[in-house]
């Protein structure tokens, strides 16, 4: 269901200067959970919840840092905001993929935690979906 209401409404309540995100997964084990909030600025979001990689040396201020960055390059639309979490989709796909992966890495290297986690996989992933994601463990 809160697939179906972001998929559906995120991009309104945006430009009804609200932010839908899901705050957390459930995985199917629990409920997924949203929250709105009263802006339409991604970053002010990501400041609110605090997103960080405290382990690897990532802020919130460093991250928010390269997120700006990166939508300089590749503009991103953020449709999860979790502590230790981000995840949306490219509004275009990027011209290389692997690229955009091996900064997402480096910035987030639990990304590559795993056997079948490597950057080719990332680049596949935001090849073949245009999704993005960052997560710290």
């Amino acid at each position: 269901m809160a697939e179906r209401l972001l998929a559906g409404s995120h991009r309104s309540f945006r430009a009804a200067g609200l932010f839908l995100f899901r705050l957390e997964r459930g995985f199917g084990i629990a409920p997924d959970q949203l929250a709105l909030l009263a802006t339409g600025d991604p970053e002010a979001v990501v400041r609110r919840v605090g997103t960080a990689g405290p382990r690897h040396g990532v802020s919130n201020e460093k991250l928010l840092a390269w997120l700006r960055a990166l939508a300089k390059d590749h503009p991103l639309d953020l449709a999860d905001v979790a502590p230790d979490y981000l995840a949306g989709r490219f509004e275009r796909l990027p011209p290389d993929p692997r690229a955009v992966a091996r900064r997402a890495s480096e910035i987030a290297p639990d990304l590559l935690a795993g056997a079948s986690n490597t950057v080719e996989s990332l680049a596949e992933e935001i090849r073949t979906t245009g999704s993005f994601r960052l997560l710290w463990d």
